[in-house]
């Protein structure tokens, strides 16, 4: 039998979904964060703490959205997608459509996610999302 979801109140998600519900508390003055990103920074794993997940995982998803179909349906790398301008105005659409999304549900987000999502792809010049790979 499948444990019921656990209640609004009790919870930091929306029930049956994994991003954390904008209104959600952060942990505070928790040190447990902290201890656990010095460990991964000292093996040079990069590893920011912050009180804002919501925001975080929006703006991977903001990267997913502007980026990973296209090159999946293309299929083409991530740099000739920004080497044509009807496609970079595409991601930048994209980009710009997630954003909103994300605020119209009350998450905080940069202004500047469009430019990053294809500052991302130049970066990633010869790359293929994931999801094209899975193609």
């Amino acid at each position: 039998m499948a444990a019921s979801p656990p209640s609004r109140a009790s919870s930091s998600r929306r029930p049956g979904s994994p991003i954390p519900r904008p209104d959600a508390k952060p942990a505070g003055d928790d040190p447990r964060p902290a201890a656990v990103a010095r460990v991964f920074e000292r093996a040079g794993v990069p590893c920011p703490v912050t009180a804002n997940v919501a925001t975080v995982l929006w703006t991977k998803l903001v990267m997913n959205c502007a980026l990973n179909a296209i090159s999946a349906l293309g299929p083409v790398n991530y740099g000739r997608m920004v080497e044509d301008p009807a496609t970079q105005r595409l991601i930048r659409e994209l980009a710009d459509e997630t954003v909103a999304v994300a605020r119209a549900v009350g998450v905080p987000m940069p202004d500047d996610l469009a430019e990053a999502a294809c500052k991302l792809a130049v970066a990633m010049h010869g790359m293929y999302s994931s999801t094209a790979q899975d193609l």
